[in-house]
């Protein structure tokens, strides 16, 4: 059992996703990077489908009432047992009693922290996500326990460390493919939205990344259709709306572009203020 002495910023729980609902208006869900998720998931032996705790700029401390092995993966966050600072991107082991921080040391987002065996918690449609709207919780609280599944079979010192992936996300570009809406831009719109350099504003979180908007550049809204992870909506006055991990599952924006899957965790971790620019995947 580990109780929740302080949660940190918008901490969740969040498996691989909540998948088959989205005709009844239920978001996919998920880690909003799936690279670091997974990082953290595979140095403590866990399977894809397992859940990981995610936080956003602040980690929380947790309180461990039993042994345990965990992996914290993000970009410069600290990592402390018991007054200890630890390495991320690797495994340690977590003793009864200790005490467990991660702090932000730098401006950041998301980070990721897995157990081995796994987060034992309640299973909504499928999955153990946390998600506004579907499950009881929406973020860790003050006070809260988290069961995990114990995996005796696992050795710290057999575990790999693996390096930071920092240089997947240090980059200017984002790759897209058109959207629906596309060809509703005029082709001077379409010079703009190529090669304007697009600066994510401070309005950003798991529905959605919003930019600032672009002059020269907008759409008329559309009758509502499908959206997902990953769409860019183009609103009338201009901004560009990328939809996350828990977006609604239909629009009435014009849809522009659509980003590739990776993509979608390469803008996860870009922090406001930053200037991107689209970039179409070319097919090889």
């Amino acid at each position: 059992m580990i109780t929740v002495i302080h949660p940190g910023l918008l901490s969740s729980l969040q498996d691989a996703g909540r998948f088959g609902y989205r005709s009844f208006g239920v978001p996919w869900s998920g880690p909003m990077d799936s690279f670091s998720a997974g990082m953290a998931k595979e140095l403590v032996q866990n399977t894809p489908e397992d859940a990981v705790l995610e936080f956003y700029q602040r980690g929380p401390s947790l309180q461990f009432d039993a042994d345990a092995v965990i992996a914290v993966t993000g970009q410069n966050f600290e990592l402390v047992i018991d007054g200890e600072p630890k390495s991320l991107f690797r495994a340690h082991k977590v003793k009864s009693g200790q005490l467990l921080s991660i702090n932000s040391l730098a401006a950041t987002n998301f980070g990721y922290l897995a157990i081995a065996g796994g987060f034992d918690s309640e299973r909504v449609l499928g999955s153990r996500s946390y998600c506004p709207g579907i499950t009881n919780h929406i973020r860790l609280e003050r006070g809260d326990k988290l069961k995990f599944n114990k995996n005796h079979s696992i050795e710290v010192p057999s575990l790999s460390r693996v390096k930071s992936i920092a240089h997947i996300f240090q980059t200017e570009h984002i790759e897209v493919t058109p959207g629906p809406e596309y060809d509703r831009l005029s082709l001077e719109q379409k010079e703009i939205l190529w090669n304007s350099s697009h600066t994510l504003s401070r309005n950003i979180n798991r529905m959605g990344y919003r930019f600032n908007p672009t002059p020269g550049l907008h759409s008329d809204g559309i009758l509502t259709g499908p959206v997902q992870a990953g769409t860019v909506q183009l609103t009338p006055g201009g901004e560009l709306i990328v939809l996350m991990r828990d977006a609604q599952t239909t629009g009435g924006y014009a849809r522009i572009l659509q980003l590739m899957p990776d993509a979608i965790s390469v803008l996860a971790q870009q922090i406001p203020g930053t200037t991107l620019q689209f970039r179409l995947k070319t097919t090889t």
